[in-house]
């Protein structure tokens, strides 16, 4: 699998993750500088440089380091330590109001984002819907991006 394939969260409405551990062999993931020290001081030299960005290291087979396998379901080793892109994966957020309506989510606030689905993951479309959990998407997007303030266009 190449790249990523991001639709509107409102076109795809439910996602789950399935434990297929997909994402964590098809993607890097880039780190940053704060992630990359605290994984190097708890975990090793597990961090590495890639086109110029800080990234988890990967195993010959392409896939994370950290990626475990429990009864053929996926885990990661570092899970509650995890870097934030993996976090928020498969979403992708805009900030501002997005083209798409689809893609628009407004926070509590009055702030605007455009939100997407890779969905290439295997587990959109599953599960639950989506939307209880972008708060805490934007959340995390908002930490892993250092947004403090966005205006309300």
């Amino acid at each position: 699998m190449s790249g990523h394939d991001y639709v509107p969260w409102r076109k795809v409405r439910r996602w789950t993750c399935i434990r297929c551990g997909q994402c964590c062999r098809d993607f890097l993931v880039p780190l940053l500088t704060h992630e990359a020290l605290r994984i190097y001081k708890s975990f090793g030299p597990f961090v590495v440089q890639v086109d110029g960005k800080i990234a988890l290291a990967k195993r010959p087979d392409g896939s994370c380091v950290f990626l475990d396998y429990d009864g053929g379901v996926a885990r990661c080793m570092i899970y509650f330590e995890r870097p934030d892109v993996c976090r928020i994966y498969p979403f992708y957020v805009k900030a501002g109001p997005p083209e798409d309506h689809d893609a628009l989510y407004t926070d509590d606030v009055g702030l605007k984002y455009g939100i997407y689905v890779d969905v290439k993951c295997p587990g959109a479309y599953r599960g639950p819907p989506i939307e209880p959990l972008l708060p805490k998407v934007i959340e995390t997007w908002r930490k892993f991006y250092g947004w403090r303030s966005l205006s309300r266009s």
